[in-house]
């Protein structure tokens, strides 16, 4: 998913209000578009690559957003299953989560400890689920 196209971004950089105006990028919640909002700020960057990093870092800061909430509702489905007494299911989704947590990892947004830590944990919580 892209947040913004290289026209805009590149518009945006040429903008003399990007000097004094901080940018803020909100996602919609109906679709992936992206508004732009300019809001004022103190310590604004007037380096043109200082201004390029802050675009970049907000960009990464919704990526990794939106994937450790991924995360989290793929933890939440095995939970729920393990729950349920779902044994089948809670493996399923712990293997789901397992895949999703490499991503993550390959991404930089979560370290690779921390998500072997955590598939560990699920796996060991789907597989002691009693089967029917």
């Amino acid at each position: 998913m892209r947040i913004i196209g290289p026209a805009i971004e590149q518009e945006l950089l040429s903008i003399n209000m990007v000097l004094f105006y901080g940018l803020i990028l909100c996602p919609h919640s109906e679709s992936s578009a992206v508004t732009l909002r300019f809001e004022r700020k103190e310590n604004v960057a007037n380096i043109k690559s200082q201004k390029k990093r802050i675009i970049t870092n907000e960009k990464a800061r919704l990526r990794n957003r939106a994937v450790k909430s991924e995360l989290k509702t793929a933890t939440k489905k095995v939970h729920t299953a393990i729950e349920e007494g779902k044994r089948d299911e809670a493996i399923a989704a712990a293997q789901d989560v397992g895949r999703l947590y490499d991503k993550a990892v390959s991404k930089g947004v979560v370290h690779k400890n921390q998500a072997a830590n955590r598939k560990s944990g699920l796996m060991k919580a789907a597989n002691a689920v009693p089967a029917k």
